[in-house]
């Protein structure tokens, strides 16, 4: 295991890398192999008990661990750090919380040694080190005046009782604390204790307790405060070390992340060995041999691969590879391993499918300042990974591996390396994170993805869900980017993804949002029924059809027009002409009727899918009306509407599942790790019904039906030899400045005939592709292909 220290990655919120580093030269790519420690700069870290690893945080010696090798960059990075430590001091330690006040059944009378312990206990509970400093009497602040104690590394006592109590407190990752007073035993006139119980919670060790006395002498006739260290941890004060040279060390262990799995137990991530390929330049015999070897093996230019090494004295990591990756190029490494390449193994976080699942997943990077601001617990070292994006940002809380290891005091040998353990205060075994177990079919999201990227270039998205359940079966993106770069680190590949004018970083199944077109000519029919216009009632369709208050008429995709027809006829050719004129009605009755009846098919807010992060998910846009021409433009899914495949596969899903709209699920449950036993499993659960009653939700889904199975349907050339039934709907949305339109299709299958027994669907679709064609033309093939992979269907 590397004991070098790689700067981080800076990543946003969002996901969106910022400012982000060289690409990677060394160090262990994923978990935080070392556990923090109390080591100020001028201390030296001497060998570690098995299985303990000290602070990523501070520099080892390069003896600390046999065989381990660092590069200059990282060395200067260390003794940079050692100096900001020593110089600024305490800028970056134990982050101030507010305690509750001390909890005492009856209350202090003023100038007693119990009103003075009980502030002393508040200020340092609370982190209020000049406040308590203030508290303690003339005697410690003389005793720790003493050069002995001070050992040039403290100014005065001062400096000392402030700026120790804190040091030590952040050495064992304490966050929170909480103290009760107990019994005040006054001892003299002038001699008093108060016994105290602190209760604390480290980030590595959990809740522990900490039982202490605190001696109080009356000075000048004020009570104060005896300070010593040992009113931190009691095992400090001892009278073999009477100038306090012993040591607080936390010896940390940490464990896997959880994984992440498909429905039937497909492993989507997961740690496991990855293979860090790198050059001992001391060890090069034939250098334009082994470059050729690593550029066409690790697909970057030999002119940066030289770059990375030259100049190094040892053992530098080129690139950290996924198994699946080395095993196409560990023939090729395994022959220039004579002339000074090396692999070293090491634990990596690996996405057996890369860009394929990206869009659920999302994936792991090492933490930036922001995460470290904001990490309240203190659990987050500089070189921890942490979920971004999908379901490794979702269940950041569960996948993250439980911290352990040893808070021990440890002597100073003479050499001033650390000696034997002489007390150990508190410890915990890590634990390995939680499994996370998600709803997506495999065969069908990377069905979906092949297909995507079969577009030439053209962007997209799908989602499609299990209608009775909520389950969201597949999540797709295109394009993507391989979630193994961000976790291993591969710079060229992460930039080539940023920079990327296609925004691979956009998941366009949830956050892309677009005017949908036709499709929205469902939710019109679903009004219309509901306010007045009965499935009977005749409308002409001439091609033509002037809005009121507009300069000219609005022209039919067919000049020609449809005829005469009813609103549910007019759903499969997708006549324009019957739904501008419902929506001019509708709007005259109520401008509220179209909009309001939008947000119940669950238009206008996100889908709130569970598994994604907050704010991942895109609400879209719905208007309200102002005008004729604002509601002829909703009818048919334009203007200033926009949703995203997501909330247009979930108007599928409810439509197919007798108005009920189910809560999409992209997790099912959390396990412990290994097993199957549930941490928390995620139920189906209906958030709403469609505002559609069951007589005109039939009416709608045979609309739908005719769509795919009558000639005149816009997606018949594509089902009309299906081995299933589907209910559909296509949409071509204008993209505007010319632009291409948006191809959009929603549907549900199996869906049910008019007569026989009802059949459940099992499966609903919203797909996209942006600046395309024709809905029949692009976003159809998308939705067919899941269907087909994931119902077996033919045709």
């Amino acid at each position: 295991m590397s004991s070098d220290i790689q700067p981080p990655d800076h990543i946003s919120p969002r996901g969106r890398p910022e400012n982000l580093g060289e690409p990677e030269m060394g160090g262990t790519p994923n978990a935080t192999p070392n556990a923090p420690q109390d080591a100020p700069a001028w201390e030296k870290t001497a060998a570690l008990p098995p299985g303990y690893y000290p602070s990523p945080d501070v520099k080892l010696p390069s003896d600390t661990k046999p065989g381990s090798r660092r590069r200059p960059i990282i060395v200067a990075l260390s003794l940079l750090l050692a100096l900001i430590v020593a110089t600024v001091g305490l800028l970056n330690v134990l982050r101030p919380y507010k305690a509750p006040p001390p909890s005492r059944s009856t209350t202090c009378a003023s100038g007693t040694p119990c009103q003075i312990a009980d502030e002393y206990l508040a200020a340092y509970s609370g982190g209020d080190y000049e406040a308590m400093y203030k508290l303690t009497s003339s005697a410690s602040q003389l005793r720790f005046s003493n050069p002995a104690i001070l050992q040039g590394n403290f100014k005065n006592a001062h400096d000392y009782i402030v700026n120790r109590t804190a040091e030590l407190l952040n050495a064992a990752h304490i966050y929170s604390m909480a103290v009760t007073p107990g019994k005040v035993s006054q001892t003299g006139n002038t001699t008093a204790a108060v016994a105290a119980e602190v209760d604390m919670t480290s980030s590595w060790l959990g809740a522990f307790t900490e039982n202490t006395s605190i001696p109080l002498v009356k000075e000048q006739g004020l009570w104060r405060v005896n300070w010593s260290p040992g009113l931190v941890f009691p095992q400090l004060d001892d009278p073999i070390d009477p100038h306090y040279t012993r040591r607080l060390r936390l010896y940390g262990q940490t464990a896997t992340r959880g994984a992440i799995y498909d429905r039937d137990g497909h492993v989507l991530a997961e740690d496991e060995t990855v293979y860090q390929i790198g050059v001992d330049p001391t060890q090069l015999k034939n250098e334009a041999t082994v470059l050729k070897v690593l550029s066409v093996s690790l697909g970057m230019p030999a002119s940066q691969i030289h770059s990375m090494y030259q100049g190094a004295s040892g053992f530098v990591v080129i690139r950290t590879t996924p198994p699946a990756l080395y095993q196409k190029i560990q023939e090729a490494i395994n022959s220039v391993v004579p002339d000074g390449v090396q692999v070293q193994p090491a634990t990596g976080r690996v996405y057996p499918y890369g860009a394929d699942l990206a869009p659920a997943t999302g994936y792991v990077q090492i933490v930036d300042p922001k995460d470290l601001d904001s990490d309240s617990t203190g659990y987050y070292s500089k070189t921890d990974f942490i979920g971004r994006d999908g379901v490794e940002a979702w269940g950041e809380q569960y996948l993250r591996p439980t911290k352990g290891g040893k808070l021990e005091v440890v002597p100073v040998n003479a050499d001033g390396s650390d000696g034997q353990p002489v007390y150990t205060i508190a410890q915990r075994t890590a634990m390995p994170g939680d499994d996370v177990h998600t709803t997506i079919s495999l065969a069908s999201q990377q069905a979906a993805m092949a297909r995507l990227r079969h577009f030439n270039g053209k962007a997209g998205g799908a989602m499609a869900v299990n209608p009775i359940t909520g389950e969201v079966l597949v999540l797709a993106s295109w394009p993507s980017c391989d979630p193994n770069d961000f976790s291993l680190r591969f710079q060229p590949n992460i930039d080539a993804c940023v920079n990327n004018p296609g925004d691979p970083l956009l998941n366009r199944a949830v956050d892309g949002a677009y005017p949908v077109g036709s499709i929205f000519k469902l939710i019109t029919l679903s009004a219309a029924l509901e306010h007045g216009v009965k499935p009977t009632d005749v409308f002409t369709c001439p091609g033509t059809f002037q809005v009121p208050g507009e300069a000219k008429p609005r022209n039919d995709d067919i000049a020609s027009g449809h005829g005469s027809i009813t609103a549910p006829q007019a759903v499969p050719p997708s006549c324009d002409v019957v739904f501008w004129k419902i929506a001019v009605m509708l709007y005259q009755k109520d401008p509220t009727i179209l909009p309001d009846t939008a947000r119940g098919f669950g238009l206008g807010s996100s889908t709130g899918i569970v598994g994604l992060p907050a704010g991942e998910e895109s609400a879209g846009q719905l208007p309200d009306l102002q005008s004729p021409t604002d509601a002829a433009n909703l009818a048919t899914g334009q203007g200033a509407l926009q949703a995203t495949p997501a909330q247009i596969a979930m108007v599928g899903a409810a439509l197919g599942n007798k108005g009920i709209r189910m809560q999409p699920r992209l997790v099912s449950a959390v396990t412990t790790n290994g097993s199957s036993a549930a941490v928390k499993p995620f139920p189906a659960a209906q958030i709403g019904t469609l505002p559609l009653s069951a007589d005109n939700l039939r009416i709608v889904q045979v609309a739908m039906m005719g769509v795919t199975e009558t000639p005149e349907g816009t997606a018949y050339p594509d089902f009309k030899n299906y081995s299933i039934r589907v209910a559909g709907k296509t949409g071509t949305a204008e993209s505007g400045n010319g632009n291409p339109p948006h191809s959009w299709f929603t549907c549900y299958a199996p869906a049910s005939s008019l007569s026989g027994s009802p059949v459940p669907p099992q499966i609903a679709v919203g797909a996209v592709v942006e600046y395309s064609s024709f809905g029949e033309v692009f976003a159809v093939p998308v939705a067919k292909t899941i269907i087909s992979t994931y119902l077996n269907a033919t045709g």
